[in-house]
């Protein structure tokens, strides 16, 4: 309405999401379409806080050797990919794609958003594979990899496209 003053609500997206910590300044000039415009010029700073925890993400795994120990990194991210620094947490699970806890399989201890364990797979994960991590309700899921059998143990993997026998 001519004359009245409004509430307007405005929405800024960045084009790539801010890092967490850093300091912003919106500047705003306004007109309005009365027959003498009524102009606003403002800016407002402020500094982008951290993110909520969306998900976890592991470093990429490469093929594996069965029942032999490995490394591995997750860290925790919010929806943006950024890491969540403030997360930590010793009650992460490593399930499989049937949701099991097989023994030995590996655990995890995250602090300041970032945990390194150990991990070592067993006979029935042989062939291509991925595990998940798990806690307070977060997910992650690692890229897909292959479980090979150790060639002294002998033995035989086939994929979708290829059959490996190994001989003890």
């Amino acid at each position: 309405k001519v004359g009245t003053p409004q509430d307007y609500y405005l929405v800024y997206t960045p084009s790539t999401p801010f890092e967490p910590g850093t300091q912003v300044t919106v500047s705003i000039y306004c007109l309005d379409l009365a027959p003498i415009p009524n102009t606003l010029e403002t800016a407002y700073t402020f500094t982008t806080k951290q993110g909520i925890l969306d998900h976890f993400t592991f470093e990429v795994i490469t093929n594996q050797i069965v029942d032999t120990l490995f490394y591995g990194t997750i860290t925790a991210r919010d929806k943006y990919e950024n890491l969540i620094e403030d997360y930590s947490t010793n009650s992460v699970r490593l399930l499989n794609a049937n949701n099991q806890l097989p023994d030995n399989f590996g655990s995890f201890t995250i602090t300041n958003g970032v945990g390194v364990g150990s991990i070592s797979l067993g006979m029935e994960f042989i062939g291509t594979t991925c595990i998940y991590a798990q806690a307070d309700n977060i997910r992650g899921t690692s890229n897909t990899f292959f479980l090979l059998i150790d060639d002294a143990q002998g033995g035989t993997v086939t994929t979708d496209t290829t059959t490996i026998v190994f001989q003890s």
